[in-house]
């Protein structure tokens, strides 16, 4: 599918034609973000080497990633035992709020999240984008990178805990063993 405009009046030939293919710019497919994912990236971040602004006050508890260009903030009204979730674009002294969440109900430590107004229940617990442009594909591409970032770690770390348990265990065994004949030897002397 192409879509026919004008170029501005060249003087020698009138208007030109040109056309430009749709699906070039429209084929790149948009990775949902989960906000699962987002509450993730921002409670264990830290582990995987991002900076992760805690701003916590009476009121209210703001966990603030920022990216190149991209402002992540998790809010959590006190009053309201609330959350919002808010991605925002920022370049010098101009900002761009592409996404905010409606309120949500999450349980921090169980990682439990759902929407806090029952109206809104139906919808999927994914960034609905509320400005559309370059940056979706950005932000999403960031925050997927991200979480397979902080998941290769996940499982790093759960091999390397799997492999000590399997060396202590091996260990353990060994001095079972040695134990096992030295109080065997000892037994044996005893009785004679």
């Amino acid at each position: 599918m192409s879509v026919i405009f004008f170029k501005p009046r060249d003087s020698e030939n009138g208007y030109k034609e040109a056309s430009v293919d749709i699906k070039k710019y429209t084929s790149k497919k948009l990775k949902t973000i989960g906000l699962y994912t987002i509450l993730d990236i921002i409670k264990h971040g830290e582990e995987i080497g991002l900076t992760v602004e805690n701003n916590d006050s009476d009121d209210n508890m703001y966990r603030i990633l920022e990216l190149e260009n991209v402002r992540i903030e998790l809010i959590e009204w006190r009053v309201l035992s609330i959350w919002t979730i808010k991605i925002e674009i920022f370049n010098d002294d101009k900002s761009l709020i592409v996404y905010r969440s409606p309120y949500l109900d999450i349980n921090w430590h169980s990682k439990i999240i759902e929407w806090a107004e029952i109206s809104e229940r139906w919808k999927p617990l994914e960034v609905q984008w509320d400005e559309k442009g370059e940056w979706c594909y950005y932000i999403s591409e960031s925050i997927s990178k991200l979480a397979e970032k902080l998941e290769k770690k996940r499982r790093t770390d759960k091999l390397k805990k799997e492999e000590e348990e399997n060396m202590q265990n091996h260990e353990n065994e060994r001095l079972r063993l040695y134990f096992n004949s030295l109080f065997k030897s000892e037994r044996s002397q005893h009785k004679t």
